[in-house]
């Protein structure tokens, strides 16, 4: 049996005030993890940034440069 699979069974087999609590802190740890993510991904762009690898323009900017 599979982690996944197990944890559903065990799911099942709480009371349904567990259940919430359970639903609770797996949604802030789910909100938690996107945060950190996109906090890394922010500083990795960042960086870049810094390092001058990211250009600023718009559409038509893009596609002449795609183009050249």
């Amino acid at each position: 049996m599979s982690a996944f699979n197990a944890v559903i069974e065990d799911f099942d087999e709480l009371k349904i005030n567990e259940k919430k609590e359970v639903l609770g802190i797996l949604k802030r740890r789910y909100i938690e993890e996107r945060r950190l993510k996109l906090f890394k991904s922010l500083k990795i762009a960042e960086k870049e940034y810094v390092n001058g690898n990211i250009k600023k323009g718009n559409v038509n900017d893009l596609l002449r440069d795609l183009n050249d």
